[in-house]
């Protein structure tokens, strides 16, 4: 079906008829409709396969994926990094944040409110700690937000670590259905386009949670890389990954 649409929508005579025009809004509505229940499917799996995963497991897969991250040029190069703080089902960040800190990196965590998203800059692990919670159990900034830097008044990011329920070798990846990181990643672009500044993404999973691809939308960000607990899978094949300099995987 997306072949047709693509094939059709290249052909000037097809889309300038009225009717053809229904037409074609009719089997885009389809495909969209088809691509957003194979999402809602994959989701449902996905956390029933997270959540057979035991919490000790997962704590300790998070510490192979660290050390694993930790060494590999793309983090060690980078000054400025978007992280996010962790809910149960996800890669534990916590390691990550801490060697980030004490290498003297700039720290980055999401703030969401109901459809936005920015990152601002968080100063220790004390600091993280004391962050409240909201609604959904996820630390944020809140109150201090003044005295804190945001990402993209600032600067931009050298790296962001990319939370997801699923994602593909092709660098598709299946978030929670929000687009928070969608909106996001294109004010960033937005405000760093004539800086020269790029911004890799780095996913960060579990190894259940890798796929060949993934369902996605023509408006659904590819990450770069996925890093696992026993994979570091390069998704463009432009870049590179290295371990301290040498190793390419």
């Amino acid at each position: 079906l997306l072949l047709l649409l693509l094939f059709l929508n290249s052909f000037s005579w097809f889309t300038g008829n009225t009717n053809n025009q229904i037409l074609f809004r009719r089997l885009t509505d389809t495909m969209n409709g088809s691509i957003k229940s194979l999402k809602k499917l994959m989701r449902k799996e996905m956390k029933v396969a997270i959540e057979s995963i035991p919490l000790q497991d997962r704590q300790s897969l998070s510490k192979l994926l660290t050390t694993r991250l930790v060494c590999m040029n793309k983090f060690v190069e980078a000054d400025r990094i978007g992280f996010f703080l962790s809910m149960d089902d996800e890669v534990q960040t916590e390691g990550l944040l801490q060697a980030a800190l004490e290498s003297g990196k700039s720290c980055f965590v999401p703030r969401y409110t109901k459809t936005n998203m920015d990152m601002f800059k968080v100063f220790d692990m004390e600091d993280i700690a004391s962050l409240p919670r909201t609604k959904w159990n996820i630390q944020q900034p809140e109150d201090d937000l003044d005295s804190r830097e945001e990402a993209i008044v600032t600067g931009g990011l050298d790296v962001i670590l990319m939370p997801g329920l699923a994602f593909g070798r092709d660098g598709t990846r299946l978030g929670r259905g929000k687009g928070y990181y969608d909106r996001y990643l294109e004010k960033l672009e937005d405000s760093t386009k004539h800086s020269g500044r790029e911004t890799v993404l780095i996913a960060i999973t579990f190894d259940c949670q890798v796929h060949d691809t993934v369902p996605s939308s023509q408006w659904d960000r590819k990450v770069d890389f996925i890093i696992t607990p026993t994979q570091s899978i390069i998704c463009d094949d432009h870049k590179s990954i290295g371990n301290n300099g040498t190793e390419k995987v």
